[in-house]
């Protein structure tokens, strides 16, 4: 790529081009490089790899191989070979391409590539923009949270003609949900950074969660997930009744959906609440936070791989990012109260009073809830509006408020 170098360290620091270099990366070039090659000959493509002697280049070698392999190629290893060495059998060889692994004069825990043209020439600036946009093209991260969707998610986009990355698909039976899938998205964040996606594509260890993650590693969670989704069906004439959420919804999900004339219901946290609320109003769509999405027009319960592809589709070639700017979320506080009595102290005279207080400051422009939970002695404050100093003075004034209560019965 007139000899481009993509330098790293480990496969981890940023490069002097445009991508890190990683044993991932290698497979896809090798990938994108046998596409392109292969549209532009006749008969099967060939081309000569090389290398020089740092330890790393064993790993990009046959990361590469694979790649181009896969793709149709035939590669032919030359070992440690000089970079002018590789040039010239690659003319007379009459390979279709030379490619050399090599950081040249930097020291060993660098590396990098050079392409060279069947001629022995660096390649042309259309060649090496025709190998950047095949690199660039349908690019997923998935994160199967080492769960039951390790092994068919990435069956599944791939076959779909996604170019996917995978991660949390090695399950030990210990380490499911371990510090991955949709209730720890961080893994996937830095994923779809490092390897420069269009975006990723997060499920928990049973798949009926997902969430995603945007071009620039911004979270998209479940509102996001049935923004998009609401608005592309309401635009095709297909959306059938109201959107539910929950009680956790943001009101920033609320306004937008009302705005857009689409009854929005909120239902109790759950995703059977979810279904029951759907059934009743006869809507088809609905959904909480946490990414469990409802598409009863395609499946009865919330399905991961389901739900992203029903997204995929919403976007129908619109950019992550710009797809849900439309959505403007309230900045959100939850504080829990634990302390004996917390339940309880919901139905005393100084909670009710502060909340209706609260709810009258708030009207029309954000929400409080009290939630109790169900197994612990504990109630989660949560105030939503549109100042973020002003939701935490009321979030913490209101939980200052339950506490007293609870302490007092």
């Amino acid at each position: 790529m007139t000899q481009r170098k993509y330098f790293g360290t480990d496969g981890i620091r940023g490069p002097v081009g445009q991508w890190p270099i990683s044993a991932d990366f290698m497979l896809r070039l090798g990938r994108a490089a046998g596409v392109v090659l292969a549209r532009h000959s006749r008969g099967k493509p060939k081309v000569l790899i090389g290398k020089d002697t740092r330890v790393s280049g064993y790993m990009f070698e046959a990361a590469l191989e694979a790649g181009l392999v896969a793709s149709g190629v035939d590669v032919g290893l030359l070992g440690p070979m000089p970079t002018p060495a590789v040039a010239f059998l690659t003319r007379s060889l009459r390979a279709q391409a030379g490619i050399v692994i090599s950081a040249s004069h930097n020291p060993h825990q660098d590396n990098g590539i050079k392409f060279f043209s069947a001629k022995g020439e660096k390649l042309s600036d259309d060649w090496e923009h025709a190998i950047e946009q095949e690199l660039e093209a349908d690019f997923v991260v998935l994160d199967c949270a080492n769960g039951a969707t390790y092994q068919v998610a990435p069956k599944v986009f791939s076959e779909l003609g996604a170019e996917v990355v995978a991660i949390g698909d090695r399950p030990d039976g210990l380490n499911i949900n371990r510090g991955l899938g949709s209730t720890h998205p961080q893994a996937l964040q830095l994923a779809v950074l490092e390897y420069h996606a269009d975006l990723g594509i997060a499920f928990d260890g049973d798949g009926d969660r997902v969430q995603m993650v945007d071009r620039e590693g911004v979270l998209a969670d479940g509102d996001d997930l049935l923004y998009i989704l609401a608005r592309a069906w309401l635009a095709q004439g297909r959306l059938q009744g109201p959107v539910v959420g929950t009680l956790m919804s943001n009101y920033g999900l609320q306004k937008v959906l009302t705005d857009m004339g689409v009854p929005f219901i909120r239902a109790n946290v759950g995703d059977r609440y979810v279904l029951q609320q759907l059934k009743q109003h006869g809507g088809m769509l609905g959904g909480e936070t946490s990414g469990h999405i409802l598409c009863l027009d395609r499946a009865t319960t919330g399905d991961g791989i389901v739900s992203a592809l029903a997204v995929l589709e919403a976007l129908a070639g619109i950019d992550l990012v710009e797809a849900r700017r439309g959505l403007f979320k309230l900045p959100q506080l939850m504080i829990n109260v634990r302390a004996e009595g917390a339940r309880e102290a919901l139905g005393s005279t100084a909670v009710q009073q502060a909340l209706a207080e609260t709810e009258a400051a708030l009207q029309g422009r954000g929400r409080v809830v009290l939630r109790a939970s169900g197994t612990e002695p504990l109630v989660r404050v949560t105030v939503e509006a549109a100042d973020e100093a002003e939701v935490r003075q009321m979030a913490e004034k209101l939980a200052e408020v339950v506490k007293s209560a609870a302490e007092r019965s």
